[in-house]
């Protein structure tokens, strides 16, 4: 039996399906609507460059800051009392640690000479006796 073709079953163009669709999604009378976001959309990425400036002024604040901390690089001059009494007790440290490394030193490099005392003097009796 042959079939009976109904306008169901022929194929839409694309441009309708287009036209047609485009139409659903956005209907004419959401103009005013489309309007409004488009205005609260520039308005928000206003606000947004608003706060990247910010966040760059409060990064660059924030390395001026950090750079306050470091009092110990100031001149002696610039330095309050409390400064001063804290950087006198990191000298002293610093102090005891360098006296504690030249120890070190020390008994490594005694060590070192008294095995090089032994082994010289054993090469000059070694040396003797041949």
């Amino acid at each position: 039996m042959a079939r009976r073709t109904s306008r169901d079953d022929l194929p839409i163009p694309l441009s309708a399906t287009v036209n047609a669709t485009t139409h659903r999604i956005i209907p004419p009378h959401t103009d005013g609507r489309l309007h409004e976001l488009n205005q609260e959309l520039l308005q928000l990425e206003k606000q947004l460059e608003e706060e990247k400036k910010l966040a760059k002024a409060l990064e660059k604040a924030e390395k001026e800051d950090s750079r306050k901390d470091e009092w110990w690089r100031k001149p002696i001059e610039d330095l309050d009392m409390k400064q001063l009494m804290t950087f006198a007790k990191m000298l002293e440290g610093l102090k005891k640690n360098v006296h504690k490394e030249i120890n070190s030193l020390s008994m490594d490099l005694n060590n070192v000479n008294s095995r090089t005392s032994i082994n010289d003097a054993a090469n000059v009796n070694s040396f003797g006796d041949n």
